[in-house]
């Protein structure tokens, strides 16, 4: 938040702070225009920030083609001798 590092998500926010954060598969940069006194509906929530955001096109998906899997390794193959 404006420059420094928040590795917790309870870190409170005043009114005028830019705040940037990971979300899905873009980041985010949003201000902050106010604090809202109880947890309500998202069109309200919406009202207390504005997203300074840039608006990347995704990379559309290719019909046929899937993503490759990452290895996983369970108990059985840190058993194996690998050598």
């Amino acid at each position: 938040m404006d420059g420094t590092a928040v590795e917790k998500s309870h870190y409170g926010v005043r009114v005028g702070q830019v705040v940037t954060f990971p979300q899905a598969h873009r980041i985010r940069v949003v201000k902050v225009l106010g604090l809202g006194t109880r947890r309500g509906p998202a069109p309200e929530a919406r009202l207390l920030y504005e997203d300074l955001s840039v608006e990347t096109p995704r990379v559309p998906r290719v019909p046929g083609v899937r993503p490759v899997p990452v290895a996983r390794w369970d108990k059985r193959d840190r058993n194996k001798d690998v050598w």
